[in-house]
This record gives C-alpha cells, sequence and structure tokens, in this order.
C-alpha cells in the first residue's frame, strides 16, 4: 500500500514522501520563499494527519494521494522559478485548480515528465 506524507520544518522546508511497502522515496522538496508560499497558500486547505511533531519544529503528516499529487506538481511547477512575482501567481493558479485539472496535468507528467511541467508552467503564467 502506497502511503504520502508531508514533512514541514521551521526554515520552512516541504519534503513530500512516497512510502510503498516500507521503500521511501522522495518526491518532491521546495525551500525557503517558495515553501512560505505554498505553506500559505495550500497548507491550510488541505487535510493533515498529524504522525509526529518534533521539538524542534519539525512535522510528519499524513495526506491523502489525491492532496500528494496537486502538491507535488505545485511544487515541481514552482521549484525552477525565481521570481517573486511570477511564483505568487503560480502558486494562486495551482489553488484554483479543479480536480480534474489536477489529475490530467498528473497523467500528463507521468506520459511526458518534465516536459509537462513546463507546459503547465507556461499555461498558467
Amino acid at each position: 500500500m502506497t502511503e504520502y506524507r508531508l514533512i514541514i520544518t521551521k526554515k520552512p522546508t516541504l519534503r513530500l514522501w512516497k512510502n510503498d511497502n516500507h521503500k521511501k522515496s522522495m518526491m518532491a522538496e521546495v525551500q525557503n520563499e517558495k515553501a512560505f508560499e505554498l505553506k500559505e497558500a495550500l497548507i491550510p486547505r488541505i487535510k493533515l494527519t498529524p504522525i509526529l511533531i518534533w521539538r524542534d519544529g519539525r512535522a510528519l503528516y499524513h495526506i491523502d494521494e489525491e492532496t500528494a499529487i496537486r502538491l507535488f506538481l505545485s511544487m515541481k511547477m514552482i521549484i525552477g522559478v525565481r521570481s517573486s512575482k511570477r511564483l505568487r501567481k503560480l502558486v494562486e493558479s495551482v489553488k484554483t485548480l479543479d480536480r480534474g485539472e489536477i489529475l490530467s496535468w498528473y497523467s500528463l507528467y507521468l506520459k511526458l515528465g518534465n516536459k509537462a511541467i513546463y507546459a503547465m508552467r507556461v499555461a498558467y503564467l
């Protein structure tokens, strides 16, 4: 069974992990301003189930598959963006995407890889 986990640190850093039958792999990671923008825009809108909370401020959460796909696409889309104006615009556009759009972009990502992420970035800027 596949589980998805999100780690949020104080820095801020967001790390999305996939645990597939005790085989862990990191799907995506963002730090600093990008993590702050995602944390402010998307995290309050999703359901997080806490697993562990450490004293130093790190927190480990369990998330469902649909939320993991939304976070994965949004993290991948903003990884290469440097302009804060473009970053905010992309985060706002990801926040407004509905379930069908997210799943269609993810299926396109599974076929084309990073080309789909670049297309998504161009489409929503």
